[in-house]
């Protein structure tokens, strides 16, 4: 195999390693803790709908954030050409 090839490979695999990692961080600490601050905000004997939807739309806004970093690494599928 080349050295170009070996280069490639190498970086290709350290680029889905950083995105696996970043994912892995807008899920666990955003998406997670916003979604449970956002069941215990509803769930509360009075509960907090607005302080709920807010936690809601700031998980909403994590996950569409991890979706655009990962199209920005990943090439257009096919069906996206």
């Amino acid at each position: 195999m080349s050295d170009l090839i070996k280069a490639l490979r190498t970086h290709h695999r350290d680029d889905l390693n950083s995105m696996r990692h970043t994912c892995l961080n807008i899920l666990t600490e955003d998406v997670l803790t916003q979604m449970k601050l956002a069941l215990s905000a509803i769930n509360r004997p009075a509960p907090k709908i607005e302080v709920g939807a807010h936690q809601i739309e700031l998980s909403i806004g994590a996950v569409e954030q991890a979706i655009a970093k990962l199209n920005q690494l990943s090439p257009a599928r096919p069906e996206e050409e």
